[in-house]
């Protein structure tokens, strides 16, 4: 094929996905870490899941970034405490 037809993108094919300004829809993982703080205190997020693993990373920082859950402060660099926010709390509201 000549250089000249060659096709460019200039986009990533996960940017097509979702349109710009949406939160989209949470993954499996994130729902079930964001279900547990619906029955707790304060809308308080777990740090360990329900086979006392610790929460991925990825899931924690995704659900802040989208505006989900948010810290509540820096007991350590290694444990994240979050809580629901109302933005959260609504996910479960449409179902």
């Amino acid at each position: 094929m000549p250089p000249y037809l060659r096709l460019v993108r200039t986009e990533s094919p996960r940017a097509r996905l979702r349109p710009k300004g949406s939160a989209g829809r949470p993954t499996p993982s994130q729902l079930e870490w964001l279900r547990r703080g619906l029955d707790r205190a304060g809308g308080n997020l777990p740090i360990f899941d329900t086979y006392g693993q610790r929460v991925n990373d990825r899931t924690v920082k995704s659900c802040v970034n989208r505006g989900w859950a948010e810290r509540k402060g820096e007991l350590t660099r290694d444990w994240q405490l979050c809580q629901l926010t109302p933005a959260g709390r609504r996910i479960f509201e449409v179902e």
